[in-house]
């Protein structure tokens, strides 16, 4: 998940993005020399470089940011559209129909393929970002997938159990589900063949 302006996305420099996600997930706005600090503390001049990026974002992307005060920085939420923003939404009303927006929003790892060496605080953020997303990610999974058969979907369960196994093999909840799954819909060569699978995965493993 990353920031995108309205219109499209854009071809952004590893640095831009960076910037953008950090504005994005921000519950607040945030003091320039936190920016510059994260982003740039390896340049000689943190401010004049953080300056330098604003001034391309602005020149690149238009007015998605707001200058609260002199020292603090915002995105202008009216200008963009967050694709976080949007799974948080999905998530929080929580019907099937929309947990299932949600997953549909997640494509991998956040910021898949970013890496800012030079910048080490800013790896340790975007450590936690991933790991938490990664984590709510399987367990709505795992959510929607009971969900669908409490109401009797069994097959649309199956697709969502086989995600969660998908993105952690070894996820003892997700095998156990899918097992479930497999049986319920009448697939016991199946069930049987993952539990092999499985008790296979687990000796090997661990």
């Amino acid at each position: 998940p990353e920031a995108a302006a309205q219109g499209g996305p854009s071809p952004l420099r590893r640095k831009t993005r960076a910037l953008l996600a950090y504005l994005a997930a921000a519950p607040a706005p945030v003091r320039r020399e936190t920016l510059a600090a994260q982003l740039f503390g390896a340049s000689d001049d943190p401010l004049g470089a953080l300056r330098w990026q604003l001034s391309l974002i602005r020149r690149q992307l238009g007015p998605v940011l707001r200058t609260v005060d002199r020292g603090s920085l915002q995105l202008n939420r009216e200008a963009c559209w967050f694709d976080t923003a949007a799974f948080e939404r999905d998530l929080a009303e929580g019907s099937t129909e929309r947990l299932a927006a949600a997953l549909r929003l997640y494509r991998g790892e956040y910021l898949a393929g970013l890496s800012l060496p030079d910048a080490p605080e800013f790896e340790l953020w975007l450590l936690g970002r991933r790991a938490h997303y990664r984590k709510r990610y399987e367990q709505v999974l795992a959510e929607l997938a009971t969900a669908l058969i409490a109401q009797g979907r069994l097959t649309d369960a199956l697709s969502w159990a086989q995600l969660l196994v998908q993105s952690d093999a070894l996820l003892e909840e997700g095998n156990l589900l899918l097992i479930r799954l497999y049986a319920l819909t009448g697939q016991r060569d199946a069930a049987l063949a993952h539990f092999e699978h499985y008790r296979r995965l687990l000796r090997a493993e661990l």
